[in-house]
């Protein structure tokens, strides 16, 4: 049976790495229900470092599937993947034990690996291949969205308390000048309704985050110096979503605290002290 290429396209999903996902990654709720064979314990991964096939196991957790055990780590660690990166799995409809996995870094842009050593490749070539073809037929109507960067990095200035300066390139390249309110969505799922303000100047235009971003830094404790990475995960003519992750510096201890706590444990230590000490009264005789 021919496999129309709308189909085709519902059979992807994308995953960004947060914590733990060096262990195991959870597999959406929506896929294992429509997509995968009831009892499935197994799948293959296959990536561009074409000759190598990575058999890793499904469990089921208490709050979902998951792609884990040695074969997950080793996926892992031979594609260097880092906290933050975006995952796009492709379903091989030709092969149902078949994924196609697309890794793309903290640029935005697809990160492609090189083969694998000549002696290894025969192993595993002839299955990889099979697998290059499926996904050169499911990608080939969304080649040019490939292309288009879906997320951007930010460092937190001091200066972004009451807004956010909105990069222009990643604005132009997704046609988001006639956006004017975004939704930001945390790693927890809370959601955060932000106004998008451009604003004309001298041969450009200024974008940035205003009205709610305030809350959304206060609430997520944002400071300068961390780091933001936004992923652009759907848009329509008024509003665009975001999915937001960051990486927080660890906080330096402030030192005039730390001496006034202990300036004020002393003083609280020699009071007790003084409560203790027995009081002598002097009776006369």
């Amino acid at each position: 049976m021919v496999v129309g290429a709308r189909e085709v396209i519902d059979r992807e999903f994308f995953k960004v790495l947060l914590d733990g996902f060096d262990e195991k990654l959870r597999i959406p709720d929506k896929f294992v229900e429509e997509c995968l064979p009831r009892g499935q314990e197994k799948v293959n991964l296959n990536s561009s470092i074409l000759g190598k096939v990575w058999t890793v196991k499904i469990r089921c957790h208490s709050d979902g599937f998951y792609f884990s055990g040695d074969g997950w780590k080793e996926f892992v660690r031979d594609h260097d993947l880092h906290f933050g990166y975006f995952l796009v799995f492709v379903y091989c409809w030709e092969n149902i034990n078949n994924f196609f996995v697309k890794p793309f870094d903290h640029s935005g842009c697809r990160k492609f690996y090189a083969p694998i050593d000549q002696e290894d490749k025969t192993m595993n070539q002839h299955a990889a291949v099979n697998v290059e073809q499926c996904v050169n037929k499911a990608t080939a109507i969304d080649d040019d969205q490939n292309q288009i960067q879906n997320q951007f990095k930010i460092v937190m200035a001091s200066s972004y308390i009451q807004y956010m300066h909105f990069p222009s390139g990643f604005r132009d390249s997704n046609n988001l000048s006639s956006i004017s309110e975004v939704t930001l969505t945390g790693k927890d799922g809370r959601r955060w309704l932000v106004k998008f303000r451009h604003t004309p100047r001298k041969n450009r235009l200024s974008s940035a985050f205003s009205i709610g971003w305030k809350a959304f830094k206060n609430e997520n404790n944002l400071q300068k110096d961390d780091v933001c990475i936004f992923y652009l995960s759907s848009k329509d003519e008024n509003t665009a979503n975001f999915f937001v992750i960051f990486q927080q510096k660890r906080r330096k201890q402030d030192n005039s605290k730390v001496v006034g706590r202990k300036k004020n444990r002393k003083a609280r230590n020699q009071s007790e002290s003084i409560k203790k000490k027995p009081i002598l009264q002097t009776v006369q005789r």
